[in-house]
């Protein structure tokens, strides 16, 4: 096949670049003034999206939270949503805490550093341990024990063991990506 993709995997088998070495990562290029202004623009916006969920609806999240503003947390009982310290709501999740068919009204807990995924669905009364990443798109109908990743329709553990660090970031992929920021800052000075 002549895709961009198998021509760069096909010069890796061979070695590299044009001249036989191995080609580096691109490293992403720093921020600008305006992109910078723009992200702490977010950042405020995020904190007082977050001290609305806190202070007018009720809901008991942790203020160093990130919630995506696209992201529906249920407001007919705002005071059964209980997200902690670190975790990452993605955009288009729902998480519920009533379900009118059985006329129930309960908590659902999210843990600390925990990452759930896009258009994740929480269903009323689960609860997610610490240390937990939700895949994307998955409906979670059943607790989630600490340390685990789970994904599907509905969710099931796909991995257990993990560890994670603020946001619901891996600890090992952190790690790499640091090690690989490294390699490639080395190679900008030698230029």
């Amino acid at each position: 096949m002549n895709t961009p993709e198998a021509a760069d995997a096909a010069r890796l088998e061979k070695g590299g670049g044009a001249h036989g070495a191995a080609l580096p990562r691109r490293v992403p290029n720093r921020k600008g003034i305006l992109t910078r202004a723009a992200l702490r623009l977010r950042a405020s916006l995020l904190s007082l999206h977050n001290a609305y969920l806190r202070l007018y609806l009720g809901m008991d999240v942790h203020p160093d939270t990130q919630i995506s503003l696209k992201a529906n947390l249920d407001k007919t009982n705002p005071r059964g949503v209980h997200i902690d310290q670190g975790t990452l709501v993605a955009f288009g999740v729902v998480v519920l805490s009533h379900d009118m068919a059985r006329a129930l009204t309960t908590d659902t807990y999210i843990g600390r550093n925990c990452f759930i995924g896009a258009h994740s669905i929480i269903l009323p009364g689960v609860r997610i341990g610490d240390s937990c990443i939700v895949a994307t798109g998955s409906v979670v109908t059943k607790d989630v024990a600490p340390n685990s990743i789970v994904g599907g329709n509905p969710a099931r553990v796909v991995k257990t063991g993990i560890r994670t660090l603020k946001w619901g970031v891996l600890e090992e992929s952190y790690r790499e990506a640091l090690l690989l920021q490294q390699k490639a800052d080395e190679l900008e000075r030698r230029k």
